[in-house]
C-alpha cells in the first residue's frame, strides 16, 4: 500500500509498504478514508524537527476510515461500518491512568509519531481506539475533525465560560476557529481573535470574531476596548508561547487557558500579576474522554466547519499540502487516502 513515512528531518516521502495485518484477536484493519495535516505534523518534518517522532514511521493522528477486517476478540464494530480512530494509545496502568489522568499516561503511544498513523491507505488500531459513527453518511471532512475537537473539548471541561463573557482567542488556525464556534455555541458576548495571516483573519470575520492583527495595533488595547475597559474573562492561547499577551488580555478574576504547544517558548512572567488579580491559568493537553462528546458536536450540527478545511489532496500530493500550511495559503488541510 501507499504511504506517507517519516524518513528522516526534512524528509517526508510517499512509500510502498506492505499493508497492516491483525496480529492481536482486538485489532482491527481501516481503510483510510481521509487524514487532516495538524500543526504537529508540520514540526514534524521541519528542519530542526520541532516534534519528537519516530524515522520510519507513518505520519497523521486526525483519521477516520471503514472497517473492512475484525480480529476474533473484537466485539461492536463490523465490517462497513465507518470509524473515527483515537489516536493516543494508553497503557491503563501507571499512576497517571490509574489516578484519571489518562492523557498524561506515562507509556502513552502517540499514533503518528511512534506508532504507525492515518497517512496510508491502510491501518491497524486496536479497537479501545475507535468510535463507530451513529451518522454513517456524515462527510469525511467533518468527520477527521473529531480529534482536534475532542482535545478542545477536554479543555473545555476544565474552565468555566458563562454566558455574556468577553473572549480572546491568540491565533485563528484550526484549533482557534473551532474554539470560535465553540465560544459562540457557549454565550459568549463577543470573541476577539488575534491573528496575523490573511486568510485565518477572513475565516475568523467570517464566523463573527473581531479579529486584532497585533503587528499593526495593541492587541491589549483593543480588547480593552471592544470589552469596555475590562478586559477579557477568558483567554486561549491556541497558539503557544503567548503568556504574556494572555495576561495582558486578561481580566481580574479571568482566565488563562494555554492549549498550545511550543516547547521552545520562553516567557518572563511576573507572578505577582496572576496572584494579585486572581487570574486562573490552565494548561490542557490533548483528550481525556472526550471523543464522543466532540463526535455528537459534529454529527448535530452544533458547530459550522466551513471555513477550516481550505484544501483536500490526494495521498500522492501530500507535499502540496503541507506547502499550502507552510505558505500562509491554507487553513485545514486534508488528504484522501483511497482513490
Amino acid at each position: 500500500m501507499k504511504a506517507a513515512v517519516f524518513v528522516a528531518d526534512g524528509d517526508l516521502r510517499i512509500l510502498e509498504v506492505e499493508k497492516p495485518e491483525i496480529t492481536h484477536p482486538n485489532e482491527v484493519l481501516i481503510k483510510v478514508e481521509g487524514c487532516a495535516i495538524c500543526g504537529s505534523d508540520v514540526s514534524v518534518v521541519s528542519v530542526p524537527r520541532r516534534h519528537p517522532a519516530t524515522p520510519g514511521t507513518v505520519i497523521g493522528h486526525e483519521y477516520m476510515g471503514t472497517v473492512v477486517e475484525t480480529g476474533n476478540g473484537v466485539n461492536g464494530f463490523s465490517v462497513g461500518e465507518r470509524v473515527v480512530v483515537e489516536p493516543n494509545i494508553v497503557c491503563g496502568k501507571c499512576d497517571m491512568c490509574k489516578t484519571g489522568h489518562s492523557n498524561l499516561c506515562r507509556n502513552m503511544l502517540l499514533t503518528g509519531f511512534h506508532y504507525n498513523g492515518g497517512m496510508a491507505e491502510y491501518s491497524v488500531m486496536p479497537d479501545t481506539q475507535l468510535h463507530k459513527l451513529k451518522n454513517q453518511n456524515i462527510d469525511f471532512e467533518l468527520a477527521v475533525l473529531a480529534e482536534p475537537l475532542a482535545c478542545i473539548v477536554n479543555s473545555l471541561n476544565k474552565f468555566k465560560i458563562s454566558a455574556g463573557d468577553y473572549c480572546v482567542v491568540l491565533g485563528a488556525g484550526p484549533i482557534g476557529l473551532m474554539y470560535v464556534e465553540l465560544l459562540k455555541a457557549s454565550g459568549a458576548a463577543k470573541i476577539v481573535v488575534s491573528e496575523c495571516i490573511d486568510i485565518r483573519k477572513e475565516a475568523a470575520e467570517k464566523l463573527g470574531a473581531i479579529v486584532v492583527d497585533p503587528r499593526r495595533e495593541s492587541l491589549a488595547g483593543a480588547v480593552m476596548e471592544k470589552s469596555n475597559g475590562a478586559g477579557a474573562d477568558v483567554v486561549i492561547d491556541c497558539v503557544g508561547g503567548l503568556m504574556n499577551d494572555a495576561l495582558g488580555c486578561c481580566a481580574a478574576g479571568g482566565q488563562v487557558i494555554l492549549f498550545g504547544l511550543n516547547e521552545a517558548a520562553e516567557n518572563m512572567v511576573r507572578p505577582f500579576d496572576i496572584s494579585h488579580r486572581e487570574i486562573r491559568v490552565l494548561g490542557s493537553y490533548v483528550v481525556k474522554e472526550s471523543f464522543p462528546r466532540a463526535i455528537r458536536l459534529l454529527e448535530d450540527g452544533v458547530v459550522r466547519f466551513d471555513d477550516v478545511v481550505t484544501h483536500i489532496y490526494h495521498l500522492d500530493d501530500i507535499q502540496k499540502g503541507f506547502d499550502a500550511i507552510k505558505n500562509g495559503e491554507a487553513i485545514k488541510v486534508i488528504i484522501k487516502c483511497n482513490q
